[in-house]
């Protein structure tokens, strides 16, 4: 039985969720060695850690097909 509802999967680093998680952990890590970093900078450097993983995510997809040695099918 086929569930034509089901939402959408993506990918972990397709989450923004994940990506303002990783950068929340990373500024709290800095702080927490004595390093201050402006609170402004987080929703850009999100934005960037997200585009980034799409964009190795795109890449390893089209070097994988292109050195596959089989062609896709059933």
């Amino acid at each position: 039985m086929s569930n034509d509802n089901a939402e959408p999967v993506k990918a972990w680093w397709e989450s923004k969720t994940i990506w303002g998680a990783v950068v929340n952990v990373v500024f709290s890590m800095v702080g927490f060695f004595g390093y201050a970093i402006d609170p402004s900078l987080q929703e850009p450097t999100t934005q960037a850690l997200l585009a980034l993983g799409v964009a190795v995510g795109g890449a390893v997809t089209i070097y994988g097909r292109v050195i596959a040695t089989k062609r896709i099918g059933k």
